[in-house]
């Protein structure tokens, strides 16, 4: 492994901003222009990550198109498709089911299959559906949402449909690269799974991602990337609860915890990891925020594409992260024909002249509030967790 390289924070006030340098530009080159090229035998891959899908009621009525009588989400998505279209590895936590029949928004969700069908269009490719919205429509809703899922070609972690399927480590090829993704939830809304039913929605349970860590890393991984939806709601910075947990699974082995739930955003963290893991150095992103959804408020239609790259050294299989960008947004609500339209706004391009100058102040008052969130300047080691905690055994 790679020795600990010093990170650098670069912000751009472009708003698409960078956080992190290679260790030496001379001898890693980090100005690809595509995702995977061999450049000096060295390969490269995009992850891209968001915070929550949510569709709420006033998403669905706004959706519906009354000439042809059907549901088209793809609107909403359609300034950010570019960028989402960039990744190798794009995902998003699917925070509603679409079970069928009559839809609903909270706080039990059930939206059209079209929006699903929409989230596919804009680039996503991997789907989070462990959170604490699995079971509003109970078992059938989940077994349905997860059918839909694996009918459109995406890959779906987090809710299963049977033992084995929760038992199939997600590892996802991308050329030279092999990426574990795990996931897990708090709970679910009060909801409980029968014990021959517990396969159903991966709940945070350190044993068991202790236990699903050891067994993706004898998948031959380059990195394991484990998504948590957990937080306290409309809280900025996390709990004690969610820092336990992140150091925990760090400890077992993971490289990179992204996570979603309080609506908000919050901060990106970087971790000297220990011989657990297979990089060098990860980062936890607490909270991703909304990324679509009818919420209301000054952060929580702030929202953010997380962009991590990382680089890997073909001869002699070495991987670490090189490069972490953020691309904020926010969700534009606004009244069309007497219903609302809600479309995903990309902070680092947006004509100003299609907004009012009150939209505009709140647009710039998002993206000063998420760069500020996710500077990324913060460094822990499990490195040196772990020396303290072996000399206090000792002692």
């Amino acid at each position: 492994m790679f020795k600990l390289w010093v990170l650098l924070v670069t912000v751009y006030f472009s708003t698409l901003f960078h956080l992190t340098s290679p260790k030496d530009p001379s001898d890693w080159n980090n100005s690809h222009t595509s995702t995977h090229n061999l450049n000096d035998s060295t390969a490269y891959i995009k992850i891209l990550s968001v915070g929550d899908l949510m569709c709420h009621k006033p998403q669905v009525d706004g959706a519906f198109v009354d000439s042809a009588q059907i549901y088209d989400f793809n609107p909403s998505f359609r300034l950010v498709r570019e960028i989402l279209s960039s990744g190798d590895i794009v995902i998003g936590n699917l925070e509603t089911v679409t079970a069928g029949g009559r839809f609903s928004g909270y706080p039990l969700f059930n939206s059209p299959d079209e929006f699903l069908q929409a989230v596919k269009k804009s680039g996503f490719n991997v789907i989070v559906t462990s959170n604490n919205h699995s079971l509003d429509r109970g078992e059938v809703g989940l077994t349905r949402t997860a059918q839909l899922i694996d009918s459109l070609g995406l890959t779906r972690v987090g809710t299963y449909l049977s033992e084995v399927d929760r038992d199939s480590i997600r590892v996802i090829r991308v050329g030279d690269f092999r990426i574990a993704i795990l996931a897990y939830t708090y709970g679910m809304n009060g909801f409980q799974l029968s014990q021959d039913k517990r396969y159903l929605v991966n709940q945070i349970d350190e044993e068991q991602i202790r236990l699903d860590l050891n067994k993706s890393k004898k998948a031959g991984i380059d990195a394991c990337l484990v998504y948590f939806h957990f937080g306290n709601e409309y809280e900025r910075s996390p709990n004690t609860w969610q820092r336990d947990i992140v150091e925990k699974t760090f400890s077992f082995g993971a490289d990179i915890i992204l996570a979603s739930h309080p609506h908000v955003i919050q901060p990106i963290e970087y971790v000297e990891l220990n011989e657990e893991s297979e990089l060098d150095t990860g980062l936890v992103a607490f909270s991703l925020g909304n990324f679509i959804s009818n919420q209301r408020g000054r952060f929580k239609q702030a929202g953010a594409i997380l962009e991590i790259t990382l680089e890997k050294r073909i001869s002699s299989g070495e991987c670490r992260i090189s490069a972490v960008a953020v691309h904020p947004t926010w969700v534009h609500i606004q009244k069309q024909k007497g219903k609302n339209s809600h479309t995903i706004i990309p902070l680092s391009n947006f004509n100003t002249d299609l907004f009012s100058k009150n939209e505009i102040n709140l647009m710039m008052q998002a993206n000063d509030d998420t760069r500020k969130q996710l500077s990324g300047k913060k460094i822990f080691s499990m490195r040196n967790k772990n020396q303290r905690e072996e000399k206090s055994v000792k002692q």
